[in-house]
């Protein structure tokens, strides 16, 4: 997973997988949302990759660019995801909102 990149067309779509090398491209989107995504992060090891829209983030294991699937969701009613961020040297997902820092752990 090296080579693939992970992106959101300003909201527009899920996330896209972008393989570098090969030019694959492929959009992820979680099941019945319409939902506006804004930010992914990869976690270190590029395995992980977590999206996220005004409230709610997703976390996709990545296999390849053409090749992912859900893990886990963060569902919030009230509050907006500011940003969106893995912990160097561990699968931890930081998520921060306009006031506090939530930290995800896969385990």
């Amino acid at each position: 997973t090296e080579d693939v990149i992970a992106y959101s067309e300003g909201g527009k779509s899920g996330v896209i997988l972008y393989n570098l090398i090969t030019e694959e491209k492929t959009e992820f989107r979680p099941d019945a949302s319409d939902e506006k995504f804004y930010r992914t992060a990869f976690s270190e090891d590029g395995r992980l990759v977590a999206i996220s829209g005004s409230e709610n983030i997703y976390i996709w294991e990545v296999k390849s660019a053409s090749s992912a699937s859900l893990v886990f969701e963060i569902r919030q009613d009230n509050s907006t995801v500011a940003d969106i961020a893995f912990i160097p040297g561990t699968r931890q997902l930081a998520i921060a909102y306009a006031t506090w820092i939530e930290v995800w752990n896969e385990e």
